[in-house]
């Protein structure tokens, strides 16, 4: 059963009441049912993202990664944006402003049980079946994303199945009136060969996706 949440008492590094609160039953197993940054990676399938991290992290990108309580690995990094929250948080949550840096087809039902479906290949048309679909799992305006893939795309250089058991949640915090630190956890990773591949993959997109809406957003001189 999944539980709706508003809670702003969840934070950054503290993975255990992030998954108790957003998760349901079967975000920690295999969903059969993609993509996408969280993320569930719906950000590391932007165009252009590395399949692997075998490069050091975009200037501006911080990785705090770590292990929970429970022993599985939490992928977690964050950037500051020369934007105001409300601008950072209508790139990922307005079809207008994802379309503008991240994919050039998209359609977002913004509530909890909601979606948003993206397509990063104008030829594949939304709705066909072959886009990256996440689930809204939670949500409070302005400050926590977080999404559940149900939907991938044929071909992608990852498990499947470990990916729709991740669950990625973006924090937008206000840092002043025109700054903003964003910080993406993706997680859990267990300790199989499997899984190091998908982390390898997502650190690599996730840290690439920070870094373009990063750019995309940073005042034209």
């Amino acid at each position: 059963m999944r539980v709706r949440t508003t809670d702003t008492s969840l934070a950054p590094g503290s993975f255990e009441p992030f998954a108790m609160v957003c998760a349901s039953d079967a975000a920690f197993g295999p969903v059969r049912t993609l993509l996408r940054f969280a993320l569930a990676a719906l950000l590391s399938l932007v165009p252009g993202a590395p399949a692997l991290a075998a490069e050091p992290l975009p200037a501006g990108v911080v990785d705090q990664s770590f292990t929970s309580g429970a022993g599985a690995r939490v992928l977690q990094l964050s950037t500051d944006i020369d934007a105001p929250v409300s601008q950072v948080w209508a790139a990922f949550a307005s079809e207008d402003g994802f379309r503008a840096w991240a994919v050039p087809l998209a359609r977002i039902d913004l509530r909890i049980g909601g979606s948003i479906e993206s397509s990063y290949d104008p030829k594949v048309p939304l709705g066909s079946g072959k886009t990256i679909r996440n689930e809204i799992v939670a949500l409070v305006p302005e400050r926590l994303l977080v999404l559940r893939n149900v939907q991938a795309p044929p071909g992608v250089p990852f498990d499947v199945g470990i990916f729709q058991s991740l669950q990625t949640g973006m924090w937008f915090e206000a840092i002043d009136a025109g700054r903003t630190r964003l910080t993406l956890v993706n997680g859990p990773f267990l300790d199989t060969p499997a899984h190091d591949g998908a982390w390898r993959f997502f650190q690599a997109g996730n840290a690439y996706s920070l870094a373009a809406v990063r750019q995309h957003l940073a005042p034209r001189k």
